[in-house]
């Protein structure tokens, strides 16, 4: 971002203080189109019911491609440069009354709309230097006594469109002003006296189409598609995309079938994973099975039976397990 350089004893003139700003707008274009591309884009913007027939749009932004400036910005003038700007409401605003259907069984769509405005705001009656009289000002531009805007304001406009009314469920939504950015119809039916349809629009929401991959349920496809084409979020994309890739890798092993199958290590513990390796036996009639169980100081238990042939009444006759016990026996 260029920064303007003064010196001590330097006479100020007024270019001086507004390249200043200007060139922060310069700066500010750098990071916004990085960031979004040169498409646009709102973000908050909610729109609800408010009193009656109005609605209230709450606090948001919208970030587009314009003129640098269109008209003069004090001594520096015009600049027809191409850069992206952001346009800020911080405070709720609110647009109607509207009017419903007066015919039965009809309802209207409304269109809510928002472009980005720059206005010339905040006007006072600036001092000026007075050459013959220094200690007496002028009012205003040569003593004019003319008031003159002291802040160039980068703002949301809203504005709205009513359609044609028809039978319910046949109204449509009247075309987009040229220039302007859909964000809300409003949906009101013949006898209506307050407002219940909203659909917010999302096809140009910033975040929106971030959620598209972050939580989309569709495809990567269609989410990655969704995305602005900048570099920042491709990086996004990247990386929510295989984090996807990696989630659905995983729930597609653990659905499980023939062709799909993964080790996994021995049981430690009574919520570990149990491999079917941890599982022996030898069936027969004298035999065995070894089962894991947490609670064993071996992480198993194990199972024998066995038999043997007594020739002599009353004699105890030993019986061989097929395999050794490892630290005790339980019987």
């Amino acid at each position: 971002m260029d920064r303007p350089i003064c010196y001590p004893g330097q006479v100020p003139a007024d270019s001086d203080f507004l390249t200043v700003a200007k060139a922060a707008m310069l700066g500010f274009h750098g990071v916004l189109r990085a960031a979004f591309g040169t498409s646009t884009y709102y973000d908050g913007l909610a729109v609800t019911a408010g009193t009656g027939l109005n609605v209230t749009i709450g606090p948001g932004s919208i970030v587009v491609t314009a003129t640098t400036d269109a008209t003069a910005y004090g001594s520096l003038g015009t600049d027809s440069t191409s850069i992206v700007k952001q346009g800020i409401n911080t405070a709720s605003s609110s647009l109607g009354p509207f009017t419903a259907p007066t015919t039965s069984g009809q309802s209207v769509n409304i269109l809510i709309q928002a472009e980005f405005a720059e206005v010339d705001s905040n006007s006072a009656l600036l001092l000026y230097y007075n050459a013959n009289n220094p200690s007496t000002p002028f009012g205003g531009s040569n003593n004019n006594g003319v008031s003159q805007p002291t802040l160039r304001k980068q703002i949301v406009a809203l504005s709205y469109v009513v359609g044609t009314a028809a039978t319910t469920g046949t109204q449509t939504t009247p075309t987009l002003t040229t220039g302007w950015t859909p964000i809300a119809v409003v949906t009101i039916a013949y006898g209506d006296t307050s407002i219940t349809t909203i659909s917010q629009t999302t096809s140009n929401k910033l975040l929106s189409k971030l959620g598209n991959v972050l939580q989309s349920t569709g495809s990567l496809t269609d989410a990655s598609a969704a995305l602005v084409t900048s570099g920042w979020a491709q990086a996004v994309l990247a990386v929510e995309t295989a984090r996807a890739e990696a989630a659905e890798a995983t729930k597609a092993l653990l659905a499980g079938s023939a062709t799909q199958a993964f080790n996994v290590a021995n049981a430690a513990s009574a919520t570990g994973a149990v491999a079917f390796g941890q599982f022996t036996a030898s069936l027969g009639a004298s035999g065995y099975k070894i089962e894991p169980n947490s609670s064993s100081p071996t992480g198993k238990i194990i199972t024998q039976w066995g038999y043997g042939t007594n020739t002599s009444s009353g004699v105890a006759q030993a019986v061989v397990f097929p395999t050794t016990f490892p630290t005790a026996v339980l019987h």
